[in-house]
């Protein structure tokens, strides 16, 4: 793709974009993006997607991409973030997908995955802002985060991944389970629902080698299998100060 002079793209979003391209050469695009549209263009210099830098030519330059997540066809989101954030690379200004921000700045708390509150929560894509020097966002060094990727069998690389993802495991087995609660099932049929559940959002959310991370993922959701799996109220509490549904999302939030 032949990419415009003014504004343009930072020469290391396109080596990055080329590699992960090449790593992944039938993945959705969807929600890729570099250069930004009106709704970017609408948030001036707030947004990196616009060209509100300039090179030492003058042209405008726009120092963000967009990834799209796509874990049919290996790229998950949560790996690649994890794998930049780890490599630390000098060009890395900041990160966000799935509601997590880290920046690499010393005045917002450096390589430090923080929530974050904006209204788009990266869930779809993976963000990326590179620094405004140009010797750094014109670095055309490949992304060691894209050769050495994403180590499944490596316990502190899956530990980190799974704390990224743990709330919103636990949203969707809270989601998935509140119907089944209104009917008071047995422990093992709640345990049966959690496994299923889990394993569901796994499967989209981790991809093809879900399966290998679901003990590692039981164990930490033991306090939430325990508080699902804990005796109902009797029955007399919700006949008369509870109805079933309010005893249910009760018996669902977490400890």
């Amino acid at each position: 793709m032949a990419w415009p002079i003014d504004p343009r793209p930072a020469k290391c979003l396109l080596t990055l974009l080329d590699q992960v391209n090449h790593k992944y050469p039938g993945r959705a695009k969807a929600s890729d993006g570099m250069i930004g549209d009106a709704a970017h263009q609408a948030e001036g210099s707030a947004s990196d997607h616009n060209p509100w830098l300039h090179d030492s030519q003058g042209h405008g330059v726009v120092t963000a991409i967009d990834i799209t997540h796509d874990p049919a066809h290996g790229l998950v989101i949560a790996h690649l973030a994890h794998a930049l954030a780890k490599s630390r690379d000098h060009r890395i200004k900041y990160i966000i997908t799935n509601r997590r921000i880290l920046d690499s700045r010393p005045e917002f708390h450096p390589w430090v995955w923080m929530p974050y509150f904006g209204s788009d929560p990266h869930t779809g894509h993976l963000h990326l802002s590179v620094v405004t020097a140009q010797r750094r966002y014109d670095d055309t060094r490949p992304w060691t985060a894209l050769e050495d990727w994403f180590d499944m069998a490596n316990k502190h690389d899956l530990e980190a991944v799974i704390r990224e993802m743990l709330p919103d495991i636990i949203k969707a087995v809270k989601q998935g389970v509140s119907e089944q609660l209104n009917a008071r099932p047995t422990r093992e049929e709640i345990q049966a629902l959690v496994s299923q559940v889990v394993a569901a959002d796994l499967k989209s959310v981790v991809g093809p080698s879900a399966e290998t991370t679901l003990t590692g993922i039981a164990q930490q959701l033991t306090h939430l299998n325990d508080l699902l799996t804990a005796p109902p109220a009797p029955p007399t509490m919700t006949r008369t100060g509870t109805t079933p549904a309010e005893a249910s999302d009760e018996a669902a939030q977490p400890a």
